[in-house]
């Protein structure tokens, strides 16, 4: 017992450290950033003694782990320096790095296999939706897949498929729209529902005007049309393989872009 209170207080005490760490670093006057934080905590260990009571013998069974993860974000970055603070591009943090986690330590004290711990994490958009997640989030507490699930998975991954390929025709053919006709093109997305963020044709539609004013210098104008090019790509290349509707939408949206491409050409 004294061994399982010593590595619990030195677990308690590394734990203590790092989230110090965090607040410190979030505190300090000379950077700020802004990370998505997930953390677990449990404890599993053996106590066996005497119950005062009824002189009977009692057992309890735990086990002590802390996990933190810290995922950084696209929220704006400030730096302190010579006494002039210097901010990067601002960002809302909806955008964040792409974790997938599988946890699985089974077999705790041989009681077969669903004993122990199982834990899975996803964060960012693209590791939510990729098929890798999927499967994952399928498994159950053994780490298998059961038939029925294992059904779904195949009917997910067909979807996905086809919808990534469906993706990469409809860019194909955005790269010969002309730049004037591409808000046609967001527009047509936006009806057809998608995209993900509502808020990205209001968005691209904003980076669209701005690069038409003549006050913007070429650079800027530059810079906006790569933004919006990269904000539609962005929404039509995450596949949902839960909607087959998704499926039929990017279709007849490929067939629209493509048609604008083939009148832009003659």
């Amino acid at each position: 017992m004294q061994e399982m209170q010593r590595h619990k207080s030195q677990l308690t005490g590394l734990t203590i450290i790092a989230l110090a760490s965090i607040v410190l670093s979030a505190c300090s006057p000379n950077i700020t950033e802004h990370r998505v934080i997930a953390a677990t905590g449990t404890v599993i260990g053996v106590k066996v003694s005497r119950n005062p009571a009824t002189q009977w013998p009692e057992a309890e069974l735990g086990y002590n782990r802390t996990e933190l993860a810290l995922v950084p974000s696209n929220r704006r970055i400030c730096v302190l320096k010579d006494d002039t603070l210097n901010c990067g591009k601002d960002g809302d943090a909806k955008e964040v790095a792409d974790v997938l986690m599988e946890l699985r330590y089974a077999g705790i004290f041989d009681w077969g296999e669903g004993a122990g711990i199982y834990q899975r994490l996803a964060v960012g958009k693209n590791a939510v939706g990729q098929p890798g997640a999927a499967f994952i989030f399928a498994k159950d507490a053994t780490g298998n897949v059961s038939d029925e699930s294992a059904k779904a998975l195949q009917e997910y991954y067909r979807e996905t498929t086809a919808q990534e390929q469906q993706a990469a025709g409809i860019l194909r053919c955005y790269l010969g729209v002309k730049r004037e006709k591409r808000l046609e093109v967001w527009t047509d997305a936006q009806q057809r529902s998608l995209f993900h963020d509502p808020t990205s044709l209001s968005v691209m539609r904003s980076l669209h005007e701005k690069a038409q004013r003549p006050s913007t210098t070429q650079e800027k104008k530059e810079e906006a049309n790569r933004k919006a090019d990269r904000r539609y790509a962005s929404e039509i290349f995450i596949s949902t393989g839960r909607r087959s509707t998704r499926t039929e939408m990017m279709e007849t949206h490929r067939q629209k872009v493509c048609e604008l491409a083939r009148h832009s050409s003659s």
